[in-house]
């Protein structure tokens, strides 16, 4: 499986992969379940770039606010920016108001600019910019009490030949999820075909004892989505079970989904993914018309 948007982050990549059937609106209601099943499989690998996207934008941003010092909320799932192939340069600048009793807010701003991809090496290569837009405010009286929110743009990001538009805000507090909501975000692809979505995810990362910091080796991932796919198909999933991503299946510590479900209807048409019981045997079923297959990660990119 060739994938195009963000190897570091196997944990989304099926996640809302299978959110999107591929389906004829004029004769959906004629296909047989094993076409059923086959435009299902065939629209995981395309959508399925609407996780990498989300996970790539979450990763990089977090690796910009961990250079400032600001972790909370969220952590970097597969590591450094600087590991992943490309070093772009991070500018920011932010203003400190300290007129609240016992409080610290940040307003500012963020960059992440990788240029033309000069940066990045043949296999990781990502043009454009991204920039966040931040507040963050932090209790000076009790130190483990934070609340965040971004609203994250894109100027002509791409990883490879794809290419991601429209706007994210991110939430984030003390003892809660992170939340990131997707407004008209869209994937454009090389062959003039795009996947637009809105909706709401949920990351609850696991806690660093001891500390206010999300770190650890797991992710539950819940919320759910509505768009339309490349061939233009009404969709929406719900993740019916928290879905659990863990990052001890693989050498290189990236997350990886073992267990939970999402419930997809498109046009009409239910399917379902299921990513098992918690085992680490990077497989998932897909569930189509009464049709199961199984379908294995891609061990390349592990």
């Amino acid at each position: 499986m060739k994938r195009l948007f963000i190897k570091p982050t196997a944990l989304a990549s099926i996640a809302l992969a299978t959110a999107l059937i591929w389906a004829c609106n004029d004769n959906k209601d004629q296909l047989s379940p094993a076409q059923k099943q086959a435009n299902a499989e065939s629209t995981a690998e395309d959508n399925s770039q609407i996780i990498y996207a989300t996970q790539e934008m979450m990763d990089v941003t977090s690796g910009a606010f961990a250079e400032k010092g600001i972790t909370e909320g969220r952590a970097i799932t597969g590591g450094r920016e600087m590991t992943w192939g490309c070093n772009p340069s991070i500018s920011g600048n932010f203003n400190i108001n300290t007129s609240i009793a016992d409080s610290v807010i940040y307003t500012g701003s963020i960059t992440v600019d990788y240029g033309t991809g000069e940066n990045c090496d043949a296999l990781q290569r990502r043009t454009g910019k991204i920039t966040d837009n931040f507040v963050y405010a932090i209790s000076l009286k009790n130190n483990s009490l934070f609340t965040i929110r971004e609203d994250i743009s894109f100027v002509g990001f791409k990883k490879d030949s794809v290419q991601f538009d429209g706007n994210v805000i991110l939430a984030a507090a003390t003892k809660s999820p992170t939340t990131v909501e997707a407004k008209g975000a869209k994937l454009s692809y090389a062959d003039g075909t795009s996947a637009q979505w809105n909706g709401v995810l949920s990351f609850e990362y696991e806690r660093v004892k001891n500390t206010r910091n999300w770190g650890g080796g797991m992710i539950t991932v819940t919320g759910s989505l509505s768009g339309k796919s490349r061939s233009n198909t009404n969709f929406s999933a719900l993740i019916s079970s928290g879905i659990v991503f863990k990052n001890t299946c693989s050498g290189r510590h990236q997350y990886i989904p073992v267990s939970g479900v999402i419930d997809i209807n498109s046009d009409g048409i239910d399917s379902k993914v299921d990513y098992g019981a918690g085992i680490c045997d990077k497989m998932f079923t897909i569930t189509t018309g009464g049709t199961t297959t199984i379908h294995y990660w891609d061990k390349a990119a592990l």
